[in-house]
């Protein structure tokens, strides 16, 4: 799972880098819906790992 967390915060990451080439009316709504699906996969991330925690 945690490869699995790693290359997912890697895909964020290249986002990141290839939204500052779209064009001026792109960016907004874009940079919003990755910030969003990269904050549900944080908190996804972290509820996972505090279920297997209380579950050991």
């Amino acid at each position: 799972m945690k490869k699995q967390i790693k290359r997912t915060r890697m895909f964020f990451e290249e986002v990141e880098k290839g939204i500052s080439e779209l064009s001026a009316a792109s960016k907004w709504p874009v940079n919003i819906q990755h910030r969003h699906y990269q904050s549900i996969f944080d908190i996804n991330t972290e509820c996972n790992y505090n279920q297997s925690s209380t579950q050991n």
